[in-house]
């Protein structure tokens, strides 16, 4: 009869195999057996030795407390806590690195030049972010007469941020992209870029551990730009188009290239476009060093500059840098 009983339960069961408290009598619970039977009924009486259920089926059943598989216990609330906390940062981590060039000349003319740049990215199931922050800064001491005469030829500072929304149903992801220019080599003090669009991925290809091994990735959106203590301070709005690729060549070395390119839309100057190109390697020391030597190239381009500057200013450095 017994038998006959708990055949009956298992051909009637669906509900997982889980062990449950067993401390309150008149409660519900679903206990598993170390043969793999699942009893579920009302707790009827608990012993140091037995439990005894109530089956809607086989009716009252005894089982040795010895032959029951005994719950695994929670986690703490506090590693529960870490856990959660650590997979969200291996999921989601911070990649970067931080560069740094200096040279430069003494003697009878002294001459000091200095670059240094943060760049991060991190990408998540539902965004991808990106910042950069480049500042620059030339002086130089020339000798007149038996005199120094101390001047600054370079002094700018450019920040850029953009973040993309993944969506579900499509490759297409929206991006708000921000800059902030700040260069006293021209006839405005500050330069302030807005754009909103959409990137597409036609390249995304990722290593096991979920880092970067090639991305290729187009943009097309609409860009406004404003400068200040200039000589036209107004908004002046523009179309955005621009491409990012990036590709991991061995362990130690990887390329990033992005262009954008910002062609006028004000009705008086139309067929007048701006563009900022950036071309980097980055050399490790070895796939496990943090430090890392880095060259690279920004070009800027301007079709309309303004009175006595001419069309494109070309940057190009090399120096070390640390990776993130």
């Amino acid at each position: 009869m017994r038998i006959t009983t708990v055949l009956l339960i298992l051909l009637c069961l669906v509900s997982p195999l889980v062990a449950q408290d067993a401390s309150q009598v008149g409660t519900e619970i679903t206990i598993e057996l170390v043969n793999g039977d699942i009893l579920t009924g009302t707790l009827v009486e608990i012993t140091a030795d037995t439990i005894t259920i109530d089956h809607p089926f086989g009716g009252l059943i005894t089982v040795d407390r010895s032959s029951v598989v005994p719950p695994e216990p929670p986690p703490p609330p506090e590693e529960a806590e870490e856990a959660e906390v650590a997979e969200a940062e291996v999921s989601a981590p911070w990649t970067g690195n931080i560069n740094a060039a200096l040279n430069g000349r003494t003697g009878n003319n002294e001459e000091t030049n200095f670059r240094g740049e943060a760049t991060t990215r991190r990408e998540s199931d539902t965004n991808v972010d990106w910042a950069s922050v480049v500042y620059q800064k030339n002086r130089s001491r020339d000798r007149d007469e038996g005199e120094r005469h101390k001047r600054t030829t370079l002094d700018r500072a450019f920040w850029q941020a953009r973040r993309e929304w993944k969506l579900e149903d499509t490759k297409w992801r929206p991006f708000a992209y921000a800059s902030w220019e700040d260069d006293e080599d021209k006839n405005y003090n500050y330069r302030l870029r807005v754009n909103l669009g959409g990137a597409y991925p036609w390249i995304d290809d990722k290593d096991a551990d979920g880092a970067s091994m090639e991305r290729w990735i187009g943009r097309v959106g609409m860009a406004a730009s404003k400068t200040f203590n200039g000589d036209d301070d107004g908004w002046a709005p523009e179309a955005a188009l621009g491409m990012e690729y990036f590709r991991q060549i061995t362990a130690t070395t990887d390329l990033f290239f992005n262009t954008d390119v910002y062609p006028s839309l004000e009705g008086g100057n139309q067929g007048e476009w701006q563009s900022v190109t950036d071309l980097k390697v980055n050399i490790k020391a070895d796939p496990e060093s943090p430090w890392s030597f880095n060259s690279g190239i920004q070009h800027l381009y301007n079709s309309d500059p303004d009175d006595g500057d001419r069309s494109r200013d070309v940057f190009y450095y090399a120096g070390v840098g640390y990776v993130f």
